[in-house]
């Protein structure tokens, strides 16, 4: 949350949860609503913290955000994309647009 803060996002949620899945972080960047997508591990083990995110979980996140965007009451025609942030041996890496719906 602190690296979108930084880079001028508005937090709107942390950890949303519901039926369909759960969504690490759900951030505005303007008028687009940002669904935030973070992984991490420690010191290299367990591969690419992206490559986690694969296309169940893609599916798992995008009926979470529709979910979360009919919940609060957002416009059908909202902006919106999904995003994934990597953290790696102190490094973090911000993938914007990382995957479509």
């Amino acid at each position: 949350a602190v690296l979108l803060e930084r880079k001028g996002y508005r937090i709107l949620a942390r950890n949303f949860r519901c039926r369909r899945g759960e969504i690490d972080l759900v951030a505005a960047d303007g008028d687009t609503v940002v669904f935030c997508e973070v992984k991490y591990r420690t010191y290299g083990t367990g591969g690419d913290p992206l490559a986690a995110i694969d296309r169940r979980k893609q599916n798992r996140i995008i009926a979470t955000a529709r979910y979360y965007l009919y919940t609060h009451g957002y416009p059908e025609n909202v902006s919106c994309r999904f995003d994934a942030v990597s953290f790696t041996q102190g490094r973090a890496l911000h993938l914007v647009n990382a995957f479509t719906a």
